[in-house]
């Protein structure tokens, strides 16, 4: 299915939507939605584009500010002491909670046994020896 083209007359001009997306800068489709929108002609054709690079150029322009970054002195050394602070708690909070799901992960492959106390001391399950001194107590 072939589309038509649809001109439109600005200041006398004569071009297609196409023809003047490439004049402002900005895609057909962008153009096309303006339109769409309940832009005038006037503005749609008349209105650059938004001051935001495209995508690509926008990747480019970030990893060039990355390469040329230098580290910064101005940040408060407070700050980055918490932040190095809360980075080595949520390891130990992972930690602990990984070595408690690979206790449970024992714990249930033996099976369910109310007499947990009377069980041989497992040393490589550190939650072992906290369910054998509850049950001696």
């Amino acid at each position: 299915m072939t589309r038509k083209a649809r001109f439109i007359t600005h200041d006398g001009r004569v071009d297609t939507i196409a023809g003047w997306a490439a004049k402002i800068g900005i895609s057909r489709e962008a153009l096309d939605q303006r339109l769409l929108h309940g832009w005038s002609e006037a503005e749609a054709v008349t209105t650059k584009r938004r001051g935001r690079l495209p995508k690509k150029d926008r990747r480019i322009q970030q990893q060039s500010n990355v390469r040329n970054a230098t580290p910064s002195t101005s940040v408060n050394p407070q700050l980055e002491l918490l932040k190095r602070m809360d980075l080595v708690l949520q390891r130990e909070v992972t930690r602990t909670l990984r070595q408690f799901c690979r206790d449970l992960d024992a714990i249930m492959r033996r099976g369910v046994d109310r007499n947990f106390a009377e069980w041989p001391v497992d040393r490589s399950i550190p939650s072992m020896r906290v369910l054998r001194k509850i049950g001696n107590s």
